[in-house]
């Protein structure tokens, strides 16, 4: 569920974020997008994360940072080590993304 206002957008996912919940996922970041403001992405409930959810969470990222708004993320470690292994090595909240072409 999204929390809107003129500030930053907050997005919390959970669970499993996987290409079963990709629509829902793809409409939260949309929402998200059209918003105004700032992107915060609370990832630190979600249990798993597939490629599909992933490859959509960076496409909002670069999206966002076309805009020239910030996008922002906390990742749990093993979603960060799932984005690592599959090489997204900066995947918005990951510790080594801080390095990454902005």
């Amino acid at each position: 569920m999204s929390d809107r206002n003129t500030t930053a957008t907050q997005v919390r996912l959970s669970g499993e974020v996987t290409v079963v919940s990709a629509a829902r996922l793809r409409a939260e970041l949309l929402a998200a997008i059209a918003s105004d403001g700032d992107i915060h992405v609370d990832l630190e409930q979600v249990e798993d994360m597939d490629l599909s959810a992933m490859q959509l969470f960076l496409a909002a990222a670069r999206e966002a940072a076309a805009q020239g708004r910030t996008f922002q993320a906390s990742v749990p470690a093993a979603v960060e080590f799932a984005a690592r292994e599959i090489g997204f090595e900066c995947f918005p909240g990951a510790v080594q993304a801080s390095a990454c072409p902005r």
